[in-house]
């Protein structure tokens, strides 16, 4: 039951090396190729005219912005433009300044990440040292195709969440479907699952300054619990991304602060607990067997924040640090699942001179969580002790190269230590039933994972004004990612058992203790060209992308049912692909008010170590056998195993086609943006994505057409009770004896697995100024899954494209392809609404917020496991489970809640602000059901989960 043949001791040093070898490799790297500002940076442009129309001449235009050490120039064109890249999130100040015309000003510009803002001035003849400023809005970005929501810290701090970044998606970001719903913290201290205009959640990415660092192992899932107060500005971006960005799925980007030329900072500090929390579970839901709520114990954030300068003109620096803690009921469990989070960050910016930049950040997080999936089919001792460090750094080096040209690199370096330990003292062999889900004795499997990822980026950018008719903005860069994946597993007594009824089914055999390790790489070169003329913007992009996945040479003990094995290294996947973009924006009116976008992209999917490990000797894997409990202890001794039922992963044969594709997503956008008066925005989109050349784990041992027989079983209806009237006989198959146990299993890109998804998007989104701020989302959407693509993990909690690990639905088993034809993913929502906003009540310094959404419930599809036939005879493959009714007829209810806030300002000196806060969660205490059990029987559409309950949190932050 311990697993210790990897030596973990020694990481942390070859942390500390590798990390001072790479900021030391980001801050020399040879001015060639560098990154495009798109990914974390934004730009300002605009025409300077006369008050007769003309180009006003050499105008000197100023930008200035507390994010920034150093003030920066640029002067007009003959054609009278001007233009700032590179620009950190923020606020800025502009300047226009020419003899003979009056000095003219632009405050309050905002800044965000991927935006291009346009900014238009008229100068009027008069002295320079007569000043006017000049008002008005800032206009739609007419340069892009991209669909994206950007939050800055008005956004982040003003409107009530539960403080992490799955809340932002959950409350701000339309047409993005979370696998939960969390209601001030109740699902607080783990990660939240999502998907976007139909791509699964395994192709999103997280980026903390524009470079991914999302969890290598768990492709699509985040390596961090990120620093709530330590982000400037978010950036959620659903379609049409840049040729920098790969993957289909959400691009969720965080810019974290900077320093600036004054010391600034604060604290805060928000408080649940038991008491401040309602009772939402109703007579109706306790008669279902729902006996406690989804409710907060504690919820305990505490936040600090300092950054100023160190050399003034030179050198800055900002630092976060989070005392999080998150103890919270789960439905019918029985203890508090507590979750216990520490995090540090910090982040230096060095001026070198006016044109050269670096910033250096690191940030490690401790977590600890002593019951991990815990559920209400999951007791304490069947879950996990998990006890991790998580660590980022990055170095970034930006430069101006004359007056059109920036120069950008930058790297990321982040690592993940990351148990799942059994619980201590349990020794009791893991068992489930298969007519519930519930489990008992010990968790399934215990595990060690190590992660790192190390990505690179370089790129350049070069603006030529008027070249072939039209100005151009090339954008050329190179990116480097190395990813590393290390699990070591171990079962208790390698079996875990299965029965049915409560009676002896089936145990499977692991090769258990088991250490998988895999790497995979990827040299990407990507150019884009942003071509204008007139009113109208032609992007054009393309990006090579070559990936290579490789397995080292590697090494397992011996354990129960298994040998020591060990193999040299095997290069196992290899990948070269394009990826065109194409976007056409029309600026109607040339005024920057109103702009028809089009766009058509391709995307190839990130991989993940699932194809890879998939022919591994030391992948987890095993046999499932018959089981004969001859003492009847329901508890397996050796001897006990019966006939081979199936074999998968490790211990089998599994190949890896040589032939394999790449999945890929091809997505066409039509949509069109508006400026509207009070600074407000109004996009409109419609998205069309296909999923193609998707991977699964077919079956190439047992021939699916020749290696059944097919037979009739009893579907006794939902409630499980044979003779009621209401069974059906359906046609099943049984596995024929000879080929039991002779699974091989192949990884390819079988016909008729694909998806495709069509929707609508409505954002109305205005940023905060004369007091309020508010955004509203509404999509309807509609995908489809296709045939036996992902069997049942699709109803579980969020589909898996690579069924690498064994579930290949009816690719593997022709009884997962029953009633699996197609239909709606569990991310399928037809309508979602989402409402936030807030508002500064004038003369009494009182902010009122509050978040509204509603969505539609997700699919709900019934399964059945029968383990014999009509006539009683036995499967020979063990029990066997599949959907009893075409995926897409059910759905639970439609969720329905509001969050609300008021808190009262306090002005104590100059700069100096305290804040009390009053938030309310689930406002009118609904009790929205929103997982339910889906198998065959007595507690089919009983409800496992509900909305958490109505909950008051208490809050005081400060600020200097």
């Amino acid at each position: 039951m311990t697993i210790n043949f990897l030596y973990h001791g020694a990481r942390s040093r070859r942390t500390l090396c590798r990390v001072a070898l790479l900021l030391l490799h980001a801050l020399v790297l040879p001015a060639g190729l560098a990154h495009g500002q798109a990914l974390q940076t934004g730009t300002i442009i605009g025409t300077v005219r006369d008050n007769q129309g003309g180009a006003a001449g050499t105008v000197t235009v100023t930008l200035t912005s507390p994010v920034l050490i150093t003030p920066r120039t640029d002067t007009t064109n003959a054609e009278g433009s001007y233009r700032f890249a590179a620009l950190p999130p923020g606020v800025y100040a502009l300047s226009f300044e020419l003899s003979g015309f009056r000095r003219a000003t632009r405050t309050n510009v905002p800044v965000d990440v991927s935006i291009t803002r346009t900014i238009d001035v008229t100068l009027e003849v008069g002295q320079v040292s007569e000043s006017v400023e000049v008002v008005g809005e800032s206009g739609v970005d007419v340069t892009q195709t991209n669909v994206a929501t950007n939050l800055d810290t008005n956004a982040l701090q003003n409107i009530p969440t539960a403080r992490d970044v799955w809340s932002i998606l959950q409350n701000m970001a339309p047409q993005v479907v979370l696998d939960r719903e969390d209601v001030g913290g109740s699902e607080g201290g783990l990660q939240a699952v999502f998907s976007s205009h139909g791509s699964t959640w395994r192709q999103n990415t997280y980026a903390l300054n524009g470079v991914n660092v999302t969890d290598p192992a768990a492709t699509g899932a985040a390596g961090f619990y990120y620093d709530y107060d330590s982000f400037e500005q978010v950036q959620i971006s659903t379609a049409q991304h840049a040729a920098e960005v790969g993957t289909p799925g959400v691009y969720y980007n965080f810019v974290a602060k900077r320093g600036t030329d004054a010391f600034h900072g604060g604290a805060a500090y928000y408080f649940e607990n038991g008491g401040l929390v309602s009772d939402n579970v109703s007579q109706e839901l306790r008669d279902q067997g729902i006996t406690t709520g989804a409710g907060v114990n504690l919820f305990s954030d505490a936040t600090f924040q300092l950054g100023g300068p160190i050399i003034r003109d030179k050198l800055r620096f900002f630092t976060s640090w989070r005392d999080w803690r998150i103890h919270r009921d789960v439905p019918n469990f029985p203890t508090s699942e507590n979750t216990d989070l520490f995090s540090g960050l910090l982040n230096l910016s060095y001026q070198l001179n006016p044109k050269h930049r670096i910033d250096v950040l690191g940030t490690i997080q401790t977590y600890y969580k002593p019951n991990r999936n815990a559920s209400a089919q999951v007791p304490p001792d069947s879950t996990w002790i998990e006890d991790d460090v998580f660590r980022i750094f990055q170095g970034h080096y930006n430069a101006q190269i004359g007056g059109t040209a920036l120069f950008d690199a930058r790297i990321s370096y982040s690592n993940v230590d990351f148990p799942l330990k059994f619980q201590e003292g349990v020794s009791e062999q893991n068992t489930t039933e298969l007519t519930t889900g519930n489990q008992t004795g010990a968790a399934p499997q215990a595990f060690v994972f190590y992660r790192e990822r190390l990505a690179g980026e370089t790129s350049l950018n070069y603006y030529k004004a008027g070249w072939l008719g039209a100005d151009h903005d090339f954008r050329v860069g190179y990116q480097f990612g190395r990813a590393v994946s290390e699990s070591e597993a171990d079962v208790v007594d390698g079996v875990t058992l299965n029965v049915f009824e409560g009676e002896p089914s089936f145990i499977i055999a692991f090769n258990t203790p088991v250490l998988t390790q895999s790497r995979y790489t990827d040299h990407v070169f990507f150019a884009q060209d942003s071509v204008t003329r007139r009113h109208l913007t032609l992007n054009l992009g393309l990006r090579y992308q070559n990936t290579k996945g490789v397995l080292p040479a590697q090494s397992s003990p011996a354990g129960p049912f298994s040998t020591a094995r060990s193999f040299p290294a095997q290069d196992v996947i290899s990948w070269s692909d394009l990826a065109p973009r194409v976007g056409l924006i029309w600026d109607v009116g040339g005024r920057h008010r109103t702009a028809v976008k089009v766009g058509y992209g391709r995307y190839f999917h990130q991989l993940s170590p699932d194809p890879i490990e998939a022919p591994s000797p030391n992948n987890l894997g095993g046999t499932g056998y018959a089981w004969n409990d001859s003492n009847r202890d329901l508890q397996f001794q050796q001897g006990e195993q019966g006939a081979v039922l199936f074999t998968f992963g490790g211990s089998s044969n599994t190949t890896v086609n040589p032939d394999l594709r790449r999945p890929r997503t091809d997505e066409v956008t039509a949509g069109v943006e508006f400026q509207l008066p009070h600074n407000m925005v109004l996009s409109v989109d419609a998205i069309r994505r296909w999923g193609r050349q998707l991977i699964a784990t077919t079956e190439v041992g047992i021939p699916l057409s020749g290696g059944y027989t097919t037979t009739t079983a009893i579907d006794p209806g939902p409630d499980g009770n044979a003779g009621t009237g209401d069974d059906q006989r359906i046609t099943v198959f049984n596995l024929l004896p000879q080929f039991a146990g002779q699974n091989r299993r192949l990884v390819t890109n079988p016909a008729g697995f694909e998806t495709s998804f069509k929707g609508m998007e409505v954002t109305l989104q205005k940023r905060f100024s004369n007091g309020w701020q508010g955004l509203l989302g509404y999509s309807l959407s509609e995908d489809d899954l296709s045939r036996a693509g992902t069997a049942f993990g699709v109803f579980g909690g969020g589909e898996e494209e690579s069924a690498g690990a064994g579930n290949g639905g009816g690719f593997t088993d022709p009884n997962q392809a029953i009633n699996n034809t197609g239909g709606p993913s569990f991310f399928d929502r037809r309508h979602s609404l989402k409402v936030s906003g807030s508002y500064q009540i004038p003369g009494i310094d009182v902010n009122v917020a509050a978040v509204y959404k509603m969505q539609s419930g997700v699919p709900v599809v019934r399964l059945i496991t029968v383990s014999e036939d009509v006539n009683g005879v036995p499967f020979n493959q063990g029990p066997i489970t599949f959907y009893a009714e075409p995926r897409g007829g059910r759905r639970i209810d439609t969720l329905h809640y509001m969050d609300f806030r008021v808190s009262k300002y306090f002005d104590i000196r100059r700069d100096r602000r305290l804040e009390v806060i009053f938030d309310v969660f689930n406002l009118f205490n609904a009790n929205t059901i929103t997982g339910v059990n889906n198998n065959t029987g007595s507690a089919f559409l009983s409800p496992l989960t509900i909305l958490g309950p109505r909950v008051l949190r208490l809050g005081a932050r400060f600020t200097f």
